[in-house]
């Protein structure tokens, strides 16, 4: 199998340092097994007629001419992108964000490439229509929802989380899934609406995604924006199997360099054996409220302390459990400022 080669040309300016040191660190990151060809001959230059330098070229494909400043930037990205794509961005994580170009979509894939960025993944956006009409039409929203990151990051482009595009024609829920299912990426981030997380995590795609998901899935409020995360609560009702989460939020806590709090809600005051042995690591506070109701407690919980993610875990809590009983759902009357990380 032929070997890829990245040719960078230039004259040996940091232009062309800088652009070589990118390309060499996101194949590297991604674990793609590239070769890079510094090309500063003149007479090459000559030969092949380029119009400027710097400029790049994978194997033997038209050479891309890179300009300077910001639309150096851009250039470099979608080259790195397209390299990478093709290898499916290598080993590099990712984080799944679905978008409808509503409101709430927005805020919450505007969020997700933050998230991503932090967590050095790349950001694979899914958008599912129900019909091939108007799928050029589509496309090319989809695009300009897309463009959105270059406003948002501007000269700091080439530091922010690339993007995979997922068009696809069918149903919402088999095609999120399926795309879960095939890129098991690192969190699955959805955005949320309402004012209550019933209402949030009950409409028939969140639903679906967060019983079937072998990923975990962040929900993200409508009005929440992304800010520094200071503050992780790991909330939950059932000690057992504990310790096997502790890698998770700890994974967490250091990413982000978050003080990490462990909420258990207990129901009596029984000694629990399971947390004979529970030794958190630093920067870390143990608490205990008394309280039946789970989502009662987290709901005055979060409106007295500062809270920038919520983690829970799905099975252990049962907080998902019997969604067609209206009474039940009506108990998790959380509020939703809070990005909930939900422990799959």
């Amino acid at each position: 199998m032929k070997k890829n080669i990245v040719k960078v040309f230039g004259t040996g300016t940091t232009s062309q340092q800088f652009i070589t040191s990118t390309i060499h660190k996101y194949l590297n990151n991604a674990m793609l097994n590239y070769d890079i060809d510094i090309i500063d001959d003149i007479n090459t230059f000559l030969e092949l007629k380029l119009e400027s330098i710097p400029a790049v070229q994978l194997n033997n494909e038209s050479i891309v001419t890179l300009g300077k400043n910001n639309e150096l930037k851009n250039k470099l990205r979608k080259f790195l992108s397209d390299i990478l794509s093709r290898e499916n961005f290598g080993s590099l994580k990712k984080v799944v964000v679905p978008v409808d170009f509503s409101e709430t979509s927005t805020n919450a894939f505007m969020f997700a490439h933050r998230f991503a960025t932090q967590i050095d993944a790349v950001t694979s956006v899914l958008h599912v229509h129900s019909s091939i009409k108007e799928k050029v039409e589509i496309e090319k929203r989809f695009d300009q929802f897309i463009s959105q990151v270059d406003f948002d990051w501007k000269s700091d482009l080439l530091k922010a989380s690339l993007i995979e595009k997922n068009y696809k024609i069918g149903h919402v829920n088999n095609e999120l899934l399926n795309l879960i299912t095939t890129s098991k990426p690192e969190l699955v981030i959805m955005g949320s609406t309402g004012h209550s997380i019933q209402n949030n995590l009950f409409g028939s795609v969140s639903l679906s995604v967060i019983k079937k998901s072998p990923s975990n899935v962040l929900l993200i409020p409508k009005d929440a924006k992304y800010k520094k995360i200071k503050k992780i609560v790991f909330a939950f009702n059932n000690p057992n199997n504990l310790k096997k989460h502790l890698e998770l939020t700890n994974h967490y806590a250091n990413l982000f360099n978050a003080k990490m709090t462990y909420l258990y809600v207990r129901q009596d005051d029984a000694y629990d054996k399971d947390l004979i042995d529970f030794n958190p690591s630093e920067n870390t506070d143990f608490l205990t409220l008394h309280n039946r109701n789970f989502s009662s407690a987290l709901e005055t919980f979060v409106e007295e302390n500062p809270v920038e993610m919520l983690m829970v875990r799905d099975k252990q809590n049962h907080i998902f459990d019997s969604v067609n009983n209206q009474n039940n759902i009506k108990k998790l009357s959380l509020y939703t400022e809070v990005p909930l990380f939900i422990i799959k």
